[in-house]
């Protein structure tokens, strides 16, 4: 899932993957944007089909609707999707990671100056990220009842669905 970290005056894209087992390792897309090529280049060959491929029959693909991830380049790849709706950061459970990342950048003895130190730091708290944490937000169940669930806590808590998180402070 691809990530967008504003500091300063710049900002830094990233991409990371989660699972039960575990997660991919934060890549940093640098040198302009992320067309669909790059996005298969860069991202689906080198870590998505090798962590896919450790993972088992049981990897499902979870994305956003952002162009890169729909066209044909892409779709060529033949994993399992999970369709989520466009800008619904409650229902994907990586936003939620995305919000613990920036806190721990954010909450660093010393806070990133550049954008060079930005990147280190969000490799670094990355890495630190407990499973433990990650677990509860995929969630032992299967992605339509995940998805079930979590569009009932929705609907049923709409306001402090959305001014919380479901990470607990690590």
């Amino acid at each position: 899932m691809l990530e967008s970290v504003r500091f300063g005056g710049g900002g830094v894209l990233v991409y990371g993957g989660i699972s039960i087992d575990g997660c991919t390792e934060l890549y940093i897309i640098r040198d302009g944007p992320l067309t669909a090529r790059r996005f298969r280049d860069e991202i689906l060959r080198p870590i998505v089909v090798p962590y896919a491929a450790a993972i088992g029959d049981d990897f499902i693909l979870m994305e956003d609707n952002c162009r890169p991830h729909r066209v044909n380049l892409v779709e060529d790849f033949l994993f399992v999707r999970m369709e989520w709706p466009a800008c619904s950061p409650d229902m994907n459970p990586i936003q939620h990671v995305w919000d613990a990342l920036r806190r721990r950048v954010a909450g660093r003895q010393i806070p990133p100056q550049t954008l060079q130190e930005l990147e280190r730091a969000l490799l670094e708290e990355w890495d630190r990220i407990p499973q433990l944490v990650i677990n509860p937000l995929t969630g032992y169940l299967p992605p339509e009842k995940l998805f079930r669930k979590r569009l009932t806590l929705i609907l049923r808590f709409p306001s402090k669905m959305q001014q919380t998180s479901f990470l607990s402070p690590f």
